[in-house]
C-alpha cells in the first residue's frame, strides 16, 4: 500500500501551507490576545478555493479529495487553531450534510455560495485557485441500507 501523497495533494498542502504562513503566523497571536477574528482571512481562503475544497467542481467547490481537504485543515490549524477549526465546521457541519442529504434543489441552491463562502456574505468570492479549480470528485454508487454506505462520496 502506497502512502505517499499524490502530486495534486502536495500542491493542495503546500498552498495551504503557503498562506497560512503568510496570512495567517503573522497575525494569530494578535488576534488571539486582542479576542478578534479574523472574517476577512476568509473571503481570502475562499479566493484560493479552500473553503470548498472537497466540494465537488459542479457545486462551486476545488473538487479534490478528502485527504486533500484535510491536508488544507492541519496547514490552517497549525498556524491558528481557530481559523482551521471554523473551515472544518463551515466544510462538515454545514457544506457535506447539504451534498449528502438535500434534495437536488437544496444542493443547488445552497451549496454553491457555501462552497464560494467568504465568512461574511455567502457567495460573495466566486473564484477559485487553478491549482484547486482542476481537481475532480469520483462519486461512490449508493449502496447497501446503513446510513454511511448510502452516504454519496463528496471527496475522494
Amino acid at each position: 500500500m502506497d502512502f505517499e501523497l499524490t502530486q495534486d495533494q502536495r500542491e493542495i498542502q503546500g498552498l495551504a501551507r503557503d498562506f497560512a504562513r503568510a496570512e495567517i503566523d503573522p497575525h494569530a497571536a494578535a488576534w488571539d490576545r486582542d479576542h478578534k477574528f479574523p472574517r476577512t482571512l476568509f473571503g481570502k481562503l475562499a479566493e484560493l478555493g479552500l473553503m470548498g475544497t472537497c466540494v465537488p467542481d459542479e457545486y462551486g467547490g476545488a473538487g479534490a479529495d478528502f485527504l486533500s481537504y484535510i491536508l488544507v485543515l492541519e496547514e490552517l490549524s497549525r498556524a491558528d487553531a481557530g481559523v482551521g477549526v471554523t473551515v472544518a465546521v463551515h466544510t462538515s457541519a454545514a457544506t457535506l450534510p447539504i451534498l449528502a442529504f438535500g434534495t437536488d434543489e437544496q444542493r443547488s441552491r445552497f451549496v454553491p455560495p457555501l462552497a464560494r463562502s467568504s465568512g461574511s456574505r455567502m457567495g460573495d468570492t466566486p473564484a477559485r485557485s487553478s491549482c484547486l479549480r482542476a481537481r475532480t470528485c469520483r462519486p461512490r454508487p449508493r449502496a447497501g441500507s446503513a446510513p454511511s454506505s448510502s452516504m454519496p462520496s463528496m471527496c475522494g
